[in-house]
């Protein structure tokens, strides 16, 4: 699979110095191009499996694992996902497994993101209710951190902006409220 993306990549970079993130990214769209070719002769939904931790962090590929038609875990921390495998019984060697992309050999979430899921999704919680409490129960660097992961990937939570003839780039229609 990857040799046969590898293929894509050769002409932009003669040298084939490609980073792990650059090949899983490319391994991401490509499978979910498969997915959706698989659904649409089934005439069916692509579901995605990004949960309210990966979504909130931009941790996804953006017309890869980010591409779907229902996120249906979308709503849900990563942590809060642990405890609902118990609950359904989920065996155990699964839920202990370090969560992966499986993008690349050895690659884990927690590795890439640097912090573990259990860390993350209180400072998740905590700047998403703005709890003063839990917010100053949390090392200051990894605040921080978490802080510039969400600004910076603000951008794979929305559609692109679009250009306007009359008034230039303008925030896509929400047709939400219109409905």
């Amino acid at each position: 699979f990857l040799q046969y993306s590898s293929s894509f990549l050769d002409p932009c970079n003669p040298a084939k110095e490609h980073s792990n993130l650059l090949k899983g990214n490319i391994k991401a769209r490509m499978r979910m191009m498969f997915l959706y070719d698989m659904a649409g002769n089934k005439n069916c939904l692509v579901s995605g499996t990004s949960n309210l931790s990966e979504l909130n962090l931009g941790y996804i590929t953006k017309h890869g694992d980010g591409a779907c038609d229902i996120e249906p875990i979308g709503d849900y921390y990563k942590t809060e996902i642990f405890e609902m495998a118990k609950v359904l019984g989920i065996p155990q060697r699964i839920i202990e497994k370090p969560p992966s992309a499986d993008l690349w050999e050895g690659q884990t979430d927690e590795d890439d993101l640097g912090i573990i899921y259990k860390e993350l999704d209180r400072i998740l919680v905590g700047l998403r209710t703005s709890n003063r409490k839990i917010l100053d129960e949390v090392d200051v660097e990894q605040l921080v951190r978490v802080q510039d992961m969400v600004r910076g990937s603000y951008h794979k939570r929305k559609p692109p902006p679009s250009y306007n003839r009359s008034q230039g780039f303008k925030k896509p229609v929400d047709f939400s409220a219109i409905v």
